[in-house]
């Protein structure tokens, strides 16, 4: 018999390529010969996942944990089946077991402690108010990860559980850091009136760079010295790319460095007055915990995804206005508002626009949203499916590559086959098109941004093509970004904050066809000139932030 592991990664690839029969007869021969290969039972677990074999594939997840105890995917995703299927109370008793390997103890006991809290999170829920119970979280230490511990809990496919669950073990990892360390002190230095920023991302992928030379070209040099540590970067290939981005920055330092102690340790050398880590927690390459060690005088998040920090060494994140408005006060850790938005996006390519809406040229409303996958939660599902009942020629499109995976086209229609409607269910990649990406839009009425998550950045493409977009607003920041979006391109009332509001302004918005047709000849122009592209007024308020900072100590 071959290799197991060469067998499974075999069989991965397959599944991933859509060849289910293929993947799921080579694991099956996989297990005959090894039976007890706790990652060939986990695989083929999540294969009858996709596959809506549940029985079998609990039988199989829970195979897998009594084989390896000590593996925490196959324990979250069996948590996360037993809990989409209603059985809260035994989803959570295994999920009290999670074994996490090698974390220190006090952090498998924050981690069980935050399930716990995600356990009342769901009752609270289900009565109706789960805001009371935020705020009741939120007065002790626990509550600055509680949103992440609640988003795990309400996962509803294994990879977003698969993520949400390395944010928190990420978020254990910088609390039992920062429980256990001396802090490196430093007094507010601004030294000639200049303020040293430090801008800290991963190596990969390179957006946050982007953001941050987008950020630091337009900086007040007189007042401010930016410089960028781009971490991770494994070879000279990677270092060498980003070269011309460290031509905008006084200085730039890309290093092979993950531990967060040594890049700590790095930046205290720098002496900065300030730092800002522009990924967060749940990035691929995030050491966030390096802040731990209070390496600058002032420590800040700028995500791209605002999700809280949780750690005492930050004195916030950046955000703006639509951002920071949460109901009650929900937000977990201080926000800081900028003026205009939190974001600066680069130009989009001038692809042409169709003058006529989609609707007069189809003669029926096309609807579309490009949220992954994996982001697409069953209350959306449910939901979009009531728009369509309630115009039934309209159409519902998924764009984007991962919708090329048979597997993937599968499931949706399944979902949509329960309301009736899985017929007017399509899907469309640009590459398998032959057309730019944006040009896709041209065959749009309305976006439909995806909740609880929201697509937040990419709302601005649709945009660009003329095609407005309805968000459903939460009660948390990082639900808020597809408002945030809107309200910056002067399409606030596009923003709504329930499910009834929400189908009813994506009905108000087909039926009035002059308001669209007016979108489709101006809305480009009006994002051009929108707070979402003035980079120069980003840049100004930050810096008027940063000073506001260090002026506070």
């Amino acid at each position: 018999m071959e290799d197991p592991d060469r067998l499974l990664a075999a069989a991965e690839k397959l599944f991933r390529l859509g060849e289910t029969k293929q993947a799921e007869g080579m694991i099956r021969d996989l297990l005959w010969a090894f039976p007890d290969h706790p990652e060939a039972h986990y695989r083929y677990a999540r294969l009858l996942r996709d596959e809506q074999r549940l029985f079998d594939a609990e039988r199989a997840y829970r195979v897998a944990v009594d084989l390896d105890p000590k593996a925490v995917p196959p324990v979250v995703e069996l948590v996360d089946l037993l809990r989409a299927s209603g059985r809260h109370e035994e989803a959570f008793a295994i999920a009290g077991k999670l074994n996490l390997g090698e974390l220190p103890a006090e952090s498998a006991l924050a981690i069980r402690e935050l399930w716990a809290d995600a356990a009342d999170f769901l009752k609270a829920e289900e009565a109706g108010d789960p805001l009371d119970l935020v705020e009741q979280l939120a007065e002790g230490a626990r509550g600055r990860a509680f949103a992440l511990a609640s988003l795990l809990a309400a996962a509803d496919t294994p990879d977003r559980a698969r993520r949400l669950n390395a944010c928190i073990r990420d978020w254990a990892r910088a609390k039992s850091i920062e429980a256990s360390i001396l802090p490196i002190e430093h007094p507010p230095r601004v030294r000639n009136g200049i303020l040293r920023l430090g801008l800290v991302c991963a190596a990969a992928p390179p957006n946050a760079a982007a953001r941050a030379a987008r950020l630091a070209e337009r900086l007040d040099r007189a007042r401010i010295s930016p410089e960028l540590v781009i971490h991770g970067a494994a070879d000279r290939e990677a270092r060498v790319g980003f070269e011309p981005i460290g031509k905008i920055f006084d200085r730039l330092m890309v290093t092979e460095e993950t531990s967060p102690r040594a890049l700590a340790e790095l930046l205290a050398g720098r002496g900065y007055d300030v730092v800002i880590d522009l990924d967060g927690h749940g990035h691929p390459g995030s050491r966030l915990a390096a802040l731990c060690w209070k390496p600058a005088s002032h420590h800040l998040l700028w995500p791209e995804r605002p999700l809280p920090g949780g750690l005492s060494a930050l004195a916030g994140t950046l955000c703006d206005g639509a951002l920071a408005a949460v109901p009650k006060g929900g937000g977990i850790e201080r926000l800081i508002p900028l003026d205009g938005s939190w974001l600066s996006l680069d130009p989009f390519d001038e692809i042409e626009i169709e003058p006529e809406v989609a609707s007069v040229r189809a003669s029926f409303p096309v609807f579309a949203t490009m949220a992954e996958p994996d982001w697409l939660r069953p209350q959306a599902i449910e939901t979009w499916a009531a728009i369509l009942q309630e115009l039934p020629p309209a159409r519902l499109m998924f764009f984007g590559p991962a919708y090329t995976v048979p597997t993937v086209r599968k499931n949706i229609i399944a979902a949509f086959e329960a309301c009736g409607i899985a017929q007017r269910v399509e899907f469309a990649h640009a590459a398998g098109a032959g057309v730019p990406e944006l040009a896709l839009w041209n065959v749009v009425d309305v976006c439909l941004d995806s909740f609880p998550l929201s697509l937040g950045p990419a709302l601005a493409r649709p945009l660009h093509m003329g095609v407005p977009a309805v968000t459903w607003a939460g009660p948390s920041p990082w639900t808020r970004t597809g408002a945030s979006v809107l309200a910056a391109a002067g399409l606030a009332d596009l923003s709504v904050t329930s499910r009834d509001a929400y189908v009813d302004k994506v009905l108000e918005l087909t039926w009035d066809v002059a308001r669209r047709r007016a979108l489709r000849q101006g809305l480009r122009d009006a994002l051009a000139q929108s707070p979402l592209m003035n980079h120069d007024r980003l840049a100004a308020s930050i810096t008027e932030r940063l000073f506001d900072l260090v002026a506070s100590t």
